[in-house]
């Protein structure tokens, strides 16, 4: 049976076309360098060392974005005042948020303020390398996009009926219950069955894209050495 890191990498790999970082608080910078073991990457050393350059560009992507486990999650929210039927610890005078999981390892993936940091270019830096084929291990990948963001919400289920309620301490309204917005002052009121609980987080980089050396060989028998893009 897959393990829940192993689910939230192929899950979010598949639909996202990006690889998550796990554990996911641990951070990644572009022009780490290291191995893929069991779908988790480990870092090695960094491009800098090698002597290999490169010119980093940032860019705004979203102000918002959220994945869900497709069919594996419902989200209910209840503002302050209004009946909290249904919650088992955010009373009526409290905002907040409830989110059901109809599986084990079914993930919510919450981002804010997105950015993305990539090498500017991908092929110039795939030069470089091929000049350093002395000192370069063809196990090896190297990060060059990191997605960013200023907050960050991840929830892994453990089972196929878990629970998390979230209360906002703040006085905001049911706009402002967006799961990753760290104005609303989260905190965990009831948790059942939870595997990852990781709410409005900041300094986090979730997801990053790599590229590796691929070895083959041609028609002639001859070893050739290219590129691709992970994942």
């Amino acid at each position: 049976m897959a393990t829940t890191y192993e689910q939230y990498t192929k899950e979010l790999r598949k639909s996202l076309g990006y690889m998550p970082t796990w554990l996911p608080g641990v951070p990644v910078f572009l022009g780490d360098t290291g191995q893929l073991s069991d779908q988790l990457f480990n870092r090695v050393t960094h491009l800098e060392p090698l002597g290999i350059a490169f010119e980093p560009v940032l860019d705004r992507s979203s102000d918002s974005f959220e994945h869900q486990t497709s069919g594996e999650v419902s989200i209910e929210t209840t503002a302050a005042g209004a009946p909290s039927t249904g919650f088992a610890r955010i009373a009526d005078a409290e905002a907040g948020v409830g989110i059901n999981f109809g599986r084990e390892n079914a993930v919510v993936l919450s981002l804010r303020d997105v950015r993305a940091h990539r090498v500017s270019d991908v092929s110039a830096l795939e030069r470089q390398i091929r000049e350093r084929w002395d000192v370069w291990d063809d196990h090896w990948l190297v990060v060059t996009e990191v997605v960013t963001a200023t907050s960050a919400t991840i929830l892994i289920s453990g089972s196929y009926d878990s629970r998390v309620e979230l209360r906002a301490k703040a006085n905001v309204g049911v706009e402002g219950l967006e799961l990753a917005n760290a104005e609303a002052h989260f905190e965990v009121a009831y948790s059942k069955g939870m595997h990852t609980q990781i709410v409005a987080a900041s300094g986090l980089t979730p997801l990053f894209r790599a590229i590796r050396v691929r070895v083959g060989i041609d028609f002639w028998g001859q070893e050739r050495r290219g590129f691709e893009l992970l994942p």
